[in-house]
């Protein structure tokens, strides 16, 4: 299911990793390119400069500053 989605770039801000592989698969079975997976805020904010993607999925429930 590529085509509309295929250009879309997200990053996953999750400090669980098993549940970042699970948003992984899903992104990635509609057609999305996951450009970066991170694991606490500090790191999360520095690869959304670094990457400027599309859209960020962010754990609400993150431990650390954002």
């Amino acid at each position: 299911m590529s085509g509309s989605f295929d250009r879309v770039r997200v990053l996953v801000i999750e400090d669980n990793q098993h549940m970042s592989k699970i948003l992984r698969v899903i992104l990635q079975g509609l057609g999305v390119r996951v450009i970066e997976e991170v694991r606490d805020a500090e790191t999360g904010l520095q690869a959304l400069h670094q990457f400027n993607p599309d859209i960020v999925v962010v754990d609400y429930m993150l431990q650390g500053d954002m």
